[in-house]
């Protein structure tokens, strides 16, 4: 199989384009599937997919969490990038210095906005193998100071009305246009997908990569429930899958439930949704207020949360239910005030 070489670099392993390939990289991390056969319409069910569809793999606790390029080959964009990392604090812009180390830059370097001396960065850059001890030529420049020294990113992009797969074991799966699946070694794995973009620079030789949040650029599954959101970050340390606001949640049924929040966050472990912020939930003529929620869709009930000076506000036609916690029924709009506002009680 031919493998095409992004950047000019003499490394093997380096920024690769795959037309057909398939490519394990250990049990436990990550695994790398390629095939020349189209994906099917972006909303089809979990169990129609192409099984030869590009695949990034990671997994966690029993539990395989997949992104699943779903557009023909000849659309969207499915690469893997090997970089190798310079972390530390921003000693200098021009000539660029950090942590003590010289990095070149040129018109391909992908710099961050808004650095600024003394705080800390990471340096994106691919090591030649035949100059080793040349100063090595920076591809991207952004904040924060990650762990670990090689990173791999997988690169999927779906144009639309296509849409990049995410499954988070069996329980849950994402939608978006542009997902990020990376691994630094010694360091953790994540996955970010929002509604961005990414495209090959023919004439620089090199990946374009575009992340972009945006209102309803993500949605999320889970049995009877959708959520939307500007941007899903999910970090296999920790299990959880962050979903940046402004959130909207619906939830199909007999007594249907549409509902908002600022943020949420899909627990792949124990399979909850928690919500944060300005909660407001509408069902059957009901509406209900909360400044966070534990929603537990396999039991179709969410756990309201509030507190004495600000409590759960729930009202409808009959009247209006306050407490500190509050039992939703997702599927009649039933509520049981469990913890009245000003008890002593608390066993959250």
């Amino acid at each position: 199989m031919q493998q095409q070489k992004a950047g000019g670099e003499k490394r093997g392993a380096r920024a690769w384009l795959f037309p057909a390939r398939a490519l394990a990289l250990g049990s436990l991390l990550l695994m790398w599937v390629w095939a020349q056969q189209a994906g099917p319409p972006p909303d089809q069910g979990q169990d129609t997919l192409d099984p030869f569809a590009p695949t990034a793999t990671l997994e966690r606790k029993g539990k395989t969490i997949t992104a699943i390029k779903t557009s023909p080959d000849d659309q969207g964009v499915s690469q893997i990038e090997e970089r190798d990392l310079i972390v530390g604090k921003l000693e200098q812009l021009d000539p660029l210095m950090v942590g003590g180390k010289a990095v070149r830059m040129n018109d391909t370097t992908q710099m961050a906005k808004g650095l600024k001396v003394g705080e800390g960065v990471t340096v994106e850059y691919v090591k030649d193998e035949d100059h080793p001890d040349q100063t090595p030529l920076a591809r991207r420049v952004y904040a924060g100071e990650r762990k670990g020294a090689v990173l791999q990113r997988f690169v999927f992009y779906d144009p639309a009305p296509f849409r990049v797969n995410v499954r988070f074991g069996k329980d849950a799966q994402a939608f978006g246009a542009l997902a990020l699946v990376e691994k630094i070694k010694d360091g953790g794995e994540t996955v970010q997908l929002d509604g961005g973009s990414a495209s090959y620079n023919e004439a620089e030789d090199r990946l374009e990569i575009q992340p972009k949040a945006a209102p309803k650029a993500v949605e999320v599954r889970q049995g009877k429930s959708t959520v939307y959101g500007s941007r899903l970050e999910y970090d296999n340390d920790t299990g959880e899958a962050s979903i940046l606001g402004p959130n909207e949640i619906s939830r199909s049924g007999d007594k249907p439930l549409k509902g908002q929040s600022q943020r949420m966050v899909y627990n792949v472990d124990d399979e909850t949704l928690r919500m944060f912020g300005e909660i407001k939930l509408e069902q059957n003529g009901r509406t209900t207020l909360a400044s966070s929620a534990l929603v537990r869709e396999k039991d179709g009930v969410a756990y309201l949360f509030g507190s004495d000076k600000d409590p759960v506000v729930s009202t409808d036609k009959n009247g209006t239910a306050k407490g500190r916690r509050i039992r939703y029924n997702l599927d009649t709009g039933d509520v049981v005030v469990e913890q009245p506002a000003g008890s002593e009680f608390n066993d959250q």
